[in-house]
């Protein structure tokens, strides 16, 4: 999937092995890619914070 680079950046993050495991697995049950895992769990977050 190409990224739009007008409306998305891209950003480096390190975690440690043991939690990179963790969310790829839930996000495997999730049915989703880690990344589109992550995204969801942020837009949640911030949308919680309103």
């Amino acid at each position: 999937m190409a990224i739009n680079k007008e409306k998305n950046t891209r950003i480096v993050i390190t975690l440690p092995k043991e939690v990179k495991e963790q969310v790829q697995e839930l996000a495997n049950k999730d049915n989703r890619t880690m990344t589109n895992y992550i995204v969801n769990l942020i837009l949640k977050d911030l949308e919680s914070k309103k």
